[in-house]
């Protein structure tokens, strides 16, 4: 008996795909704490909704919550668009409701437009990214543009979504909570701070070859330029 192995494609094959159409991706991911511990080793972070499990506690929340930086990460990573050659910005990144340790996590992708580049060859998707965790509440949503190397036939419609109730649901809270910040927490920072300060973050540290496979794996992405150093 002969057996043949196959390589099975498991990307989703976007040329056919046109606005408003909503693609759910079917894995579950459940962040642990050492993924939290290997994120934060990673990306340093002196945000003590972050870091402090009392403060974040004293205002309100079940416990730390997880980094902007690791939600958005794990709201824009997309398993199943292996054909894409580059993704070319983010906007509206909303930390709509807490995530925390432990929350188990599902993704889903809706087109919102679609165009080709002026040389008709390449093909610009606006997608718009949504994270929910295990009791069905959206905690980020993010507006993706990824670039692939196909044309498809051009649309000049632009899904339209739908307004949400909850929308800004934990920046209200946080906002509400302004009393105990001001009067009860206080500040740590060592230097003056005012309204309409822009603040620029002076370190840097650069990701090894095996953080960023680590981090690509913790995120279960399947794109080679993960992995095949040669691309």
């Amino acid at each position: 008996t002969v057996v043949k192995g196959e390589i099975l494609d498991l990307a989703v094959d976007l040329r056919t795909s046109r606005p408003g159409d909503l693609i759910s991706s079917p894995y579950e991911l459940t962040i642990s704490e050492s993924m939290y511990d290997f994120w934060s080793c990673s990306f340093h972070s002196q945000n003590r909704i972050s870091t402090s499990r009392p403060f974040a506690r004293r205002l309100g929340l079940q416990d730390k919550v997880l980094p902007f930086s690791l939600v958005l990460f794990l709201t824009s990573s997309m398993t199943h668009a292996d054909a894409a050659k580059v993704q070319v910005g983010f906007g509206q990144s909303i930390y709509h409701w807490p995530a925390f340790a432990g929350d188990t996590f599902t993704k889903s992708f809706r087109v919102e437009s679609i165009r080709n580049t002026s040389d008709g060859n390449h093909s610009i998707f606006h997608i718009l990214c949504s994270l929910k965790n295990q009791r069905g509440r959206v905690c980020m949503t993010s507006d993706k543009r990824m670039i692939f190397e196909f044309p498809v036939p051009e649309s000049s419609v632009v899904s339209t979504p739908t307004p949400d109730p909850s929308h800004q649901l934990f920046r209200d809270h946080l906002l509400g909570k302004s009393h105990i910040l001001h009067d009860e927490l206080g500040s740590q920072s060592l230097a003056p701070l005012f309204a309409g300060q822009l603040i620029y973050h002076t370190m840097n540290r650069s990701i090894t070859l095996s953080q960023s496979q680590q981090l690509a794996s913790l995120a279960r992405l399947t794109h080679p330029r993960h992995f095949d150093t040669r691309r």
